[in-house]
């Protein structure tokens, strides 16, 4: 059995112990080993959902959150929002609660707060988000022909 000293962290990793991994298990940490050969860049999306009550519905928020599950795996990591900074309010003075979560949610977007750490993107996954990858796009230098089969000419020699 052949043993190896990680580096970093000192510690002796046999070879033995990772065969005995499960499968799921195995590709995540082939998924992390290979998402830390590439530099690393600190993330933060932020995206607000504003509208008058009258035309505000929760199903354009599950549109926005239903594009960034496309990004989500099951073995790794997922983008998900952050609880905090939900405006919902149910119990015990719920409208005013609301409106004054609203209220900080507004200024905190205006002023651009990065209140929490965010995500740490390898260039890969930043190029994602630049390039979304979508049914629609379409290359615009590519032009298409239409062409019509059509048969022989009649006067051609059969022989």
């Amino acid at each position: 059995m052949e043993r190896k000293v990680d580096p970093k962290t000192k510690d002796t990793i046999s070879s033995r112990s990772l065969l005995s991994l499960s499968p799921s298990t195995k590709e995540a940490v082939e998924g992390i080993s290979k998402k830390g050969d590439k530099k690393g860049f600190q993330t933060k999306i932020q995206w607000a959902y504003i509208g008058r009550k009258e035309i505000f519905t929760m199903a354009n928020v599950s549109a926005v959150m239903g594009a960034f599950n496309q990004y989500s795996n099951l073995n790794a990591n997922s983008l998900v929002p952050d609880k905090k900074t939900m405006t919902r309010a149910n119990y015990l003075f719920a409208k005013v609660r609301k409106a004054y979560k609203q209220r900080i949610l507004m200024r905190l977007l205006r002023q651009r707060s990065f209140w929490e750490k965010g995500y740490v993107f390898n260039i890969e996954e930043l190029a994602t988000f630049y390039h979304m990858p979508t049914a629609m796009v379409s290359a615009p230098s590519v032009s298409f022909v239409e062409a019509i089969k059509g048969g022989p000419p009649g006067e051609l020699p059969l022989e």
